[in-house]
């Protein structure tokens, strides 16, 4: 099992720009007769993201540099969050879980809410590494179900019971590539860009 590394803690300074998206996994087939377009939806989405940093003090791209070497390339992992989104905009109240083994497709039977907890279109949750998005607002029953349109589709079934985080949900992820670097600037400043892709088994 690959090493997960823990992203460093910076002193002042966010990232300058953090762009995340996703990778569908999609197969696209068009007919050299006529041009008809045939697409396959596959499992296996994956997020990734984009980080720039603006110059660093020398305490700060030190940790940054640390940290993009005990990468090791593509070998290890992190687990990281939507640092613009680190807790719902919902009122995501209560200890929520899967309600129900072997779920698959776009939703998701949860239970263990607050009677009345709300979850919002994009809002993010996670059941172990496996991040979500909500796809459509969602409200929890007096009982405390609620069914969760997700995006992207459940990729590997979430044992029932299994615990959701609602606060800095994350994925894990590993560089999408193995070469890393970064560029000094005057006064020992240093600006680091890299990109990473979800990792999973």
């Amino acid at each position: 099992m690959a090493t997960v590394i823990t992203f460093p803690t910076l002193t002042a300074t966010a990232p300058a720009r953090m762009r995340w998206g996703q990778v569908s996994n999609t197969q696209v087939s068009v007919s050299p007769l006529n041009g008809t377009i045939q697409t396959q939806e596959l499992p296996g989405a994956r997020w990734q993201i984009s980080v720039d940093y603006p110059p660093l003090t020398d305490a700060d791209a030190a940790l940054m540099r640390a940290f993009l070497i005990k990468m090791r390339g593509q070998a290890c992992r992190v687990d990281l969050w939507p640092f613009d989104r680190e807790t719902p905009r919902g009122t995501a109240g209560g200890t929520p879980l899967v309600n129900g083994a072997s779920q698959t497709g776009a939703s998701l039977i949860t239970d263990g809410w607050t009677a009345g907890a709300t979850l919002l279109v994009g809002d993010f949750f996670a059941v172990g590494t496996q991040l979500f998005m909500v796809a459509a607002d969602a409200t929890a029953s007096g009982g405390g179900a609620m069914t969760i349109t997700v995006e992207p589709p459940i990729r590997t079934s979430p044992a029932d019971n299994a615990a959701l985080t609602t606060s800095k949900a994350k994925a894990r992820f590993m560089l999408a590539n193995p070469e890393v670097g970064w560029d000094v600037a005057q006064r020992g400043f240093a600006n680091f860009s890299f990109d990473l892709i979800e990792a999973f088994s």
